[in-house]
C-alpha cells in the first residue's frame, strides 16, 4: 500500500521516440488477487502519443511485458481516454482496444481483478465500479512479477506530472 502521496514527473528532453518513465514494484503474489488505485495525471505538454499507464509487467528490463489501462489526455482536452494495451517496459506500443472516453475526475479511480482465469479491468466514474475490459490471465503477461505506473513520452520536451495517492494490493 502506499500512505501519502507519490509523484512521478518526467520530461523527454531529446528527439521523437518512446521515452518510457515509471515505478514498477515487486509484486509477488498468486491469483486470486485485485491492485487498486487512485491518481491525477496532468500532460503539461503532450503529442497525441504520449500517454500513462498502470498495471502489470513479467520482468524489470528493457525486454519486460507491461500491460494495462492506460490514459491519454491531450493538453487542453476534457476527456481522458481509456484503453487496455501490452507495452514493452522502455515504451513502445502493442497491441491496444479503445473505450469510450471517460470525464475527466478530480481523482481518478481504477482496479484491476485477477480471479485467476480471467484479468478484468475496472474504472469508476463516482458512480460505482464499471468493467472496461476483460480477457484471459494468461495474455502477454501470464505469471506477472511487478506492478506499477507510468508514462510514454514520445515527442521532444513532452512532459506530465502524475500524482500517486492510494495504492493496495490485496486478495
Amino acid at each position: 500500500s502506499v500512505a501519502g502521496a507519490v509523484q512521478l514527473s518526467a520530461l523527454n528532453p531529446g528527439g521523437s521516440g518512446y521515452n518510457f518513465q515509471g515505478m514498477l514494484t515487486p509484486l509477488s503474489m498468486t491469483t486470486p488477487y485485485t491492485i487498486e488505485i487512485a491518481f491525477t495525471l496532468e500532460q503539461l505538454s503532450a503529442g497525441p502519443y504520449t500517454l500513462c499507464q498502470w498495471g502489470v509487467a513479467d520482468g524489470n528490463s528493457p525486454a519486460s511485458n507491461f500491460l494495462g489501462q492506460g490514459w491519454g489526455n491531450p493538453v487542453g482536452g476534457g476527456a481522458e481516454t481509456v484503453f487496455v494495451s501490452a507495452f514493452n517496459a522502455m515504451g513502445g506500443a502493442g497491441r491496444g482496444i479503445q473505450a469510450p472516453p471517460i470525464v475527466s475526475q478530480p481523482v481518478t479511480r481504477v482496479k484491476m481483478v485477477d480471479d485467476g482465469t480471467n484479468r478484468g479491468w475496472y474504472y469508476n466514474t463516482g458512480s460505482g465500479w464499471h468493467l472496461q475490459f476483460s480477457e484471459g490471465d494468461t495474455a502477454d503477461v501470464s505469471s506477472p512479477s511487478y506492478w506499477g505506473i507510468g508514462c510514454s513520452l514520445y515527442g521532444t520536451n513532452d512532459q506530465f506530472q502524475l500524482t500517486l495517492y492510494h495504492a493496495s494490493v490485496h486478495h
